[in-house]
């Protein structure tokens, strides 16, 4: 029976974890835990004691112990590799096989040829009127460029055809893209191949590189070459049974396969603790409401799939080709609350007039108490999108604990006509005052717009989560996102890096949590990083148009001080607003302070180019005459870019701010 008919009758019941079930069960060595797919050359006996232990608990489909078997992630060549692959199909087959006859030895046909008609093509006869199905699996494949990773799905792929496969299931994915153009080779090389995308989304609907499940599996489901999508891994069965309630029908066959609960840390070992009746009954009833396949992921264990059976069992649940889930709303045996959302207690406190202009925030006797929500959160915005020139001033936040002079900087900027401080986060990765904290202080205390730096250099994906709601709720509605200087080498051992998203990524993260329901009641603007000293601007441009794609409305350039930098804010502004009217730029501009200052910017500092000419006027010049030096010249700056640009974004050199506010008083256009 093909897998497209047994869906008309049965629920298919995946196995369980591999990985974290054979880890419990052996205890292995370090190696061993890191790369399971090892043992299916060194361990056989044991690869197929797990698979035959998931289908005589009552699995009808196991996935072969391959998650990660690709060169770039088991560090072996691709001959090897490919041993591993075809190790591991042949293991589930005879697993299969054993689990089938009993006797091994009295079967005439090979292994292969069996399993191949145990998984295609064997009759109710031969099957004892039940059948199995046998899945190559493949986990998120390596690589840092999308070729990389399409060229190692693809070598994966062909291994396995190789091997007789014909039932593939990409799992735990954090994006869509690469593994959708994967599944495309695969049905030009196999057309009735069946293929499964399944990805791996926290409990908020978001994957480690930001992307939200309900756009995943949209476009997963629009795919032709897509039989199947799902959900697997990172998340319990509760929460992956309160995602599939918000998602409409995907219109292809839908897989679960939920975590054991939530790992706790006991002595040196990571464990699973959920309740596996627990499990088994939610995905039972889910089952039973249209979800076509189930199983379990990290943690689960036999027992998940032998009460998930027995449930499965009772209910006697059938799915319908083409039918999503058809849920109805919570589960009364779950509560009344279960899949619901509220924002009413998500207050932005600013100190400010006590009347909010947020959709859905709530004053609840805030203003008694000396503390309000904000009418106006965002007039930088709203001047800028009014079409008057503003301008951003940028100070370096406290080196240490000592805030006054901070303060006093942006008191006397707000002062001279500032619409916003920028504050950098950690430049030259040097820690300093957290740019999100300094920037709240400033939009309490000083009642001006704040727009913080967010690099992706020192957050993972719920820490940045945890900064930007902290931010909303601080009035902070603008957000500049870079990926971050690197930690230099020296201290790598020391410090690490995180590095879990591009700027781009981050860009699209923000945007989707935007676009979900209850997150950010108005929007939060998102701002990226232009390189107009960029010896390729071309690939720059290229960059800032997938920033727009991303979701920024707008960009800050990075000094301009010459005139190719001068060019291409020009260039820059001509083809982004040509391609949407919507994109605002500010041109950036920091005064060069001395003969000294600007060699060591020239030869320091990554993405600004001080010309020889500018810093020539300064030699043997005093302070005083240096720093009129520096108003002039960044004036006559500012007028060169002043019809390309939407604003200023101005740099303070070394806390000098009564530089700026001298710039300020005679910038065109204001």
């Amino acid at each position: 029976m093909q897998i497209r008919e047994y869906l008309k009758e049965h629920t298919l019941l995946f196995d369980g974890a591999f990985g974290t079930y054979y880890t419990k069960q052996f205890r292995p060595e370090k190696e061993e835990s890191f790369f399971p797919e090892y043992v299916n050359v060194s361990r056989p006996d044991r690869v197929k004691a797990i698979h035959r232990k998931y289908l005589s608990a009552g699995a009808h489909a196991i996935k072969t112990n391959t998650f990660g078997a690709y060169p770039g992630i088991l560090m072996k060549d691709a001959g090897e590799t490919k041993k591993l692959i075809t190790a591991g199909f042949s293991l589930a087959e005879e697993a299969l096989l054993n689990h089938l006859s009993k006797d091994v030895k009295n079967r005439p046909e090979t292994t292969r040829e069996f399993a191949r008609r145990a998984g295609q093509e064997r009759s109710a006869e031969a099957s004892g009127e039940e059948d199995y199905f046998i899945f190559a699996d493949l986990g998120p494949a390596p690589g840092e460029e999308e070729k990389e990773r399409i060229l190692a799905y693809q070598m994966a792929i062909d291994s396995f055809l190789e091997t007789g496969a014909r039932y593939f299931l990409f799992e735990t994915l954090p994006e869509e893209k690469t593994v959708l153009e994967a599944i495309r080779y695969l049905k030009d090389q196999c057309p009735g191949a069946y293929a499964i995308s399944s990805f791996a989304v926290m409990p908020d609907g978001f994957s480690s590189e930001g992307c939200n499940y309900r756009d995943m599996l949209a476009a997963a489901a629009g795919e032709s070459a897509v039989d199947a999508v799902g959900l697997n891994c990172m998340s319990s069965v509760w929460h992956m049974d309160h995602l599939i309630r918000q998602i409409p029908d995907p219109g292809k066959p839908l897989l679960l396969m939920p975590n054991a609960g939530y790992p706790v840390v006991r002595g040196y070992r990571t464990v699973f603790e959920g309740n596996a009746d627990y499990f088994a009954r939610i995905l039972a009833r889910d089952a039973g409401q249209g979800v076509a396949m189930v199983g379990g992921c990290c943690g689960t264990t036999p027992d998940h799939i032998r009460l998930l059976a027995d449930r499965l069992r009772e209910k006697s649940v059938r799915h319908q080709e083409g039918q999503g889930p058809v849920f109805k709303g919570p589960d009364p045996a779950l509560g009344q609350d279960h899949g619901k959302r509220s924002n009413q207690h998500l207050y932005a406190v600013t100190g400010s007039d006590g009347n909010s202009s947020d959709k859905g925030s709530r004053d609840s006797g805030l203003s008694d108490r000396g503390l309000s929500v904000s009418k106006d959160q965002d007039a930088f915005y709203q001047k800028l999108m009014s079409g008057r020139k503003v301008v951003a001033v940028e100070l370096d936040s406290p080196r240490g604990c000592d805030i006054t002079r901070f303060m006093e900087a942006a008191v006397n900027l707000k002062e001279a006509g500032a619409d916003i401080i920028t504050i950098a986060d950690n430049p030259i990765a040097k820690a300093r005052m957290d740019s999100s904290i300094v920037a709240g202080i400033i939009r309490r205390q000083v009642g001006l717009d704040a727009l913080p730096h967010m690099t992706c250099r020192d957050r993972n994906l719920n820490a940045t989560k945890s900064l930007l709601l902290g931010n909303y709720a601080q009035g902070i509605r603008n957000v500049l996102v870079i990926t971050g200087d690197p930690i230099p080498s020296a201290r790598r051992d020391e410090v690490k890096v995180v590095y879990q998203f591009n700027s781009r990524k981050l860009m699209a993260y923000m945007k989707a949590l935007g676009q979900e329901e209850g997150t950010f009641p108005s929007p939060m603007h998102i701002f990226g990083a232009l390189n107009v000293n960029a010896r390729n601007f071309e690939i720059e441009l290229d960059r800032a148009r997938e920033k727009v794609q991303a979701g920024a409305v707008g960009f800050l350039t990075q000094p301009a001080l010459t005139t190719e930098a001068i060019a291409n804010i020009c260039r820059a502004s001509e083809t982004l607003r040509a391609e949407n009217s919507r994109i605002r730029l500010l041109g950036g501009i920091i005064p060069v302070i001395s003969e000294r200052n600007g060699r060591f910017m020239q030869s320091e500092i990554s993405g600004i180019d001080v010309p020889d000419a500018l810093i020539e006027r300064y030699v043997g010049k005093d302070r005083a005459d240096c720093e009129e030096i520096a108003v002039d010249s960044s004036l006559e700056l500012a007028k060169t870019m002043e019809d390309a640009v939407d604003g200023y974004y101005l740099v303070t050199p070394f806390m000098r701010d009564y530089l700026i506010r001298r710039i300020m008083e005679r910038l065109p256009g204001r």
